[in-house]
């Protein structure tokens, strides 16, 4: 009694001591003059027995004191693990003071707490100056150090003594960022992990399943002092969760983007600062073990840590946003053009053609090498090329603007390949190599007919640049060509080859070959459709024949002078350019179109054409005397007063017999030569029998050019 009462411990320095120490005294000499043993014999204590464990002899007598939490004495006392003047133990009230090894008495207000680990009082220097709540409840874990006991907390709760993240105390407590040592599965006293909102004086007890703190809740330090859920899913650390909002990190620490923690860690938004120059510095920490990583090309990709082409230079987390699930500083996934490599957020520029830049940015390089700024490309028909540059459509362009000239620009459509874009108010230069898309097969160019509207998977349609619309061409076609490669020369059409071509295939004659009488580099001719831009074939001579049924390519006579189409073009079905068969005399070598050369009277003239002149075949005779002399390839007139075809006349002196022998055409108006050889048949007009001149009823005998009967009358 006398030992601790005898002023060792300089306790008559303390102003509070007063009347509450003589009531301890008084106390305590009750105790012991009534057999109470307090604190002897105690192993590891080196301070006064008596100042061991007050609050035992307190209780034991019912009274109410102040009570001493004596730190530094060897091991620990009791007294230290009482809780704050506001929160009494089993309806007693309790006032509470720590005394330290200096000898120095401080109060609760004083911010000095008692440090099991380090065996010493700590503070006032170690609890922030902001720290509003008990300074016992500050750092618990550290200064506790593993012992799972003391320091753990000075609350008591229904398990026994247990920490707790402290929120909304003015300062970020520690305890809230940070395991208590040796935590297991185990939910056994010291194991349970408290958040502790003072906003909201509650208590939220949260297991450590997998050694991990606030798997559920965590503090939230900048808005009120709430403890807030964590994300389901979350599986790191609750409080690496959103540390920029939430503000658990302790002074010097860096925010970090936790990449792969099972949920976007909203963190990952600013790891753009230090390439920005803005604070604060943003890590990145990756895998499962969230290792720092320092690669300023890294970035979290869709829950992976990954990493930026080489030649990318703006902020990594700025690249492929869409697919990282990551967003800009404006909450919207960007077009980051002008970057050193493409954004793959680029390709999805159709958005912000739907819906306007706000909807999806697209920005290029502001001033300044590190692209610090960033200006936002405002002209809606701007969009990034593959070589990360920004390009503008034209003007009338109605659809996407990166739909544009794909090909050229190194872009691809929304299905991952060129398309040929048509009915967007300006032509699409990709449509010039719609030929690589043939029947059953788009995978290296699709077509799409308009804006808004699906792929098209009709092989038969084509865009016709006079239109720019969609086409429909003979579905016959598509079976050996590609639909490009159909009737180019009307629907302006050329593809990549420069110009249009007569493409000799399948069983469906292309109109473009009845143009074969221009030069070749104005009209091509392609005899081999398997090759992905035809068989070129510079040989005058050579046209497209339908005659047997399938295209092929064909020869015209040697001399022939004419444009080689022009040569049997009943047969072959190659007309010119005025669509329809004609005799074409004066080329060289006889034109067997011109044995059918009657058809001009007998199916009109809108049906067969007589070409007189080959330098001129624009000059179609309208003359129905004149015809094409076989003996002599030049066209000559029949006499004036002739009624019939006039290649019907004198037959057999020029060699133009239709039907391989002279005929007596009788009844044509004027006598016909080929009469006065009774051998040749006899025809008495267009549409009649033939009959055996002169044997039969019928004969034609000069100078009347009738036929007549056997007695002489005429018919």
């Amino acid at each position: 009694f006398f030992l601790w009462f005898g002023g060792e411990e300089k306790r008559e320095k303390q102003e509070v001591m007063g009347t509450n120490m003589v009531s301890k005294v008084v106390v305590l000499l009750v105790l012991a003059l009534a057999g109470v043993v307090v604190g002897g014999g105690i192993p590891g204590w080196t301070c006064a027995a008596v100042r061991y464990n007050e609050r035992a002899a307190l209780e034991a007598v019912g009274a109410a004191d102040q009570v001493t939490c004596d730190c530094g004495c060897g091991i620990w006392d009791p007294d230290c693990d009482l809780p704050s003047i506001t929160a009494p133990i089993q309806g007693q009230s309790y006032f509470y003071r720590t005394v330290c090894p200096d000898g120095n008495t401080y109060q609760t207000e004083e911010r000095v707490v008692c440090s099991f680990a380090l065996g010493r009082c700590v503070g006032p220097s170690a609890v922030p100056t902001s720290w509003t709540c008990e300074p016992a409840w500050y750092n618990q874990l550290v200064w506790d150090a593993g012992n799972n006991q003391r320091n753990f907390s000075n609350e008591y709760t229904s398990n026994g003594y247990q920490t707790a993240c402290h929120c909304g105390c003015g300062a970020v407590d520690p305890d809230c960022v940070a395991a208590p040592e040796g935590a297991t599965s185990d939910t056994s006293e010291f194991n349970t992990v408290f958040c502790k909102s003072r906003a909201a004086d509650d208590i939220v007890s949260v297991d450590i399943a997998d050694a991990r703190v606030y798997d559920e809740y965590i503090c939230d330090t900048y808005n009120a002092g709430d403890c807030v859920e964590v994300p389901s899913g979350w599986t790191c650390p609750g409080h690496w969760y959103n540390e920029m909002e939430y503000g658990n990190l302790l002074p010097g620490d860096n925010p970090s983007c936790n990449c792969g923690c099972g949920v976007y860690d909203p963190d990952c938004d600013y790891h753009a600062n230090d390439f920005l120059g803005l604070s604060p510095s943003v890590d990145l920490r990756c895998g499962a073990d969230q290792e720092l990583n320092t690669d300023n090309g890294a970035y979290c990709n869709n829950g992976q840590c990954d990493v930026v082409p080489e030649d990318w230079t703006c902020p990594a987390r700025y690249y492929n946003e869409r697919e990282s699930r990551q967003v800009g500083p404006n909450a919207l996934v960007d077009c980051n053009c002008e970057c050193g490599a493409f954004d793959p957020d680029c390709s999805y520029l159709t958005n912000r053609a739907l819906f306007g830049n706000g909807a999806f940015p697209l920005f290029q390089a502001g001033t300044g090498d590190s692209h610090q700024n960033q200006d936002v490309v405002t002209d809606i028909r701007a969009f990034c090329a593959a070589n990360s540059t920004v390009n503008v459509a034209p003007t009338a362009w109605t659809c996407s603007p990166r739909d544009w000239n794909e090909a050229w620009h190194g872009n691809t459509g929304p299905n991952g390949k060129v398309d040929c874009d048509c009915n967007c108010g300006v032509y699409d230069p990709d449509c010039d190599n719609e030929h690589l898309r043939r029947e059953g097969d788009s995978s290296e160019l699709g077509l799409y007919c308009g804006r808004g509207l699906a792929e098209s998977q009709d092989f038969s349609l084509t865009c016709a640049r006079k239109y720019n619309q969609c086409v429909q061409v003979p579905p016959a076609w598509t079976a050996s060509c590609p639909a490009k490669w159909y009737n180019q020369v009307d629907l302006d059409n050329a593809d990549a080859r420069g110009i249009a071509f007569c493409d000799c295939c399948g069983t469906v004659l292309d109109p473009d070959c009845n143009h074969l009488d221009q030069p070749r580099d104005q009209i091509g001719l392609n005899c081999n459709a398997s090759l992905p831009n035809g068989g070129s074939v510079n040989d005058y001579r050579t046209y497209c024949s339908l005659e047997s049924g399938t295209s092929q390519c064909v020869q015209a006579p040697e001399d022939w002078t004419c444009a080689p189409n022009f040569h049997g073009e009943v047969a072959s079905r190659s007309y010119g350019t005025n669509g329809k068969p004609d005799c074409n005399c004066n080329c060289g070598v006889y034109d067997p179109d011109c044995l059918r050369e009657e058809d001009r009277i007998l199916l009109g003239n809108h049906a067969f054409g007589l070409i007189c002149d080959p330098e001129h075949p624009e000059d179609e005779s309208r003359d129905y005397s004149e015809s094409c002399v076989r003996n002599s390839n030049v066209c000559a007139s029949a006499p004036s007063n002739w009624a019939c075809p006039a290649n019907w006349y004198a037959e057999s002196i020029t060699g133009s017999a239709p039907n391989g022998e002279p005929w007596c055409n009788c009844n044509c108006g004027a006598f016909d030569p080929d009469c006065l050889d009774l051998e040749h048949p006899l025809l008495c007009g267009i549409g009649s029998e033939v009959f055996v001149n002169g044997q039969d009823v019928y004969r034609c005998t000069p100078p009347r050019p009738v036929c007549v009967l056997g007695e002489g009358t005429a018919i």
